[in-house]
């Protein structure tokens, strides 16, 4: 009876981790809202539209990093190797948003890259750096 359920447990396990990467791969850029479900989606900005329907960018549309450092607070890292992790971001003070990496924070503003107490983000999901945000250093006992 012992073999039988260390075996079915030995069974579940391994079943779990064969299937981690594939779920990782199709929540692929996918972003999950923390907050509860009774705030309200805003509609899509202009410029982000006009990109999906293949417009082309304009200069206004790119990544001002002044405008951006003001409004984003970074709340919290989590990575899970070297390729993959997110990051949870405010926007406005309002509710922080789980952003895996390579995902979209705000309409034209990209996840490059994570670090320990650091996000790095930019105007496109393989370009440079244009921002990067810090967590708060920890208060002292």
């Amino acid at each position: 009876m012992t073999l039988a359920v260390w075996a079915a447990l030995a069974g579940s396990v391994t079943y779990w981790v064969l299937q981690w990467p594939q779920a990782g791969a199709a929540r692929e850029g996918l972003v999950t809202t923390l907050a509860g479900a009774d705030e309200q989606i805003a509609p899509p900005a202009a410029a982000s539209l006009n990109r999906a329907l293949g417009a082309a960018a304009v200069g206004a549309d790119r990544v001002s990093a002044p405008g951006w450092s003001s409004r984003l607070s970074l709340v919290g890292v989590v990575r899970a190797g070297a390729r993959d992790g997110a990051a949870l971001i405010a926007v406005d003070g309002k509710a922080a948003r789980a952003v895996r990496l390579g995902g979209e924070v705000e309409p034209g503003l990209y996840l490059l890259a994570l670090e320990p107490r650091r996000a790095s983000l930019g105007a496109d999901p393989r370009g440079a750096e244009t921002l990067a945000l810090e967590l708060p250093k920890p208060k002292a006992p």
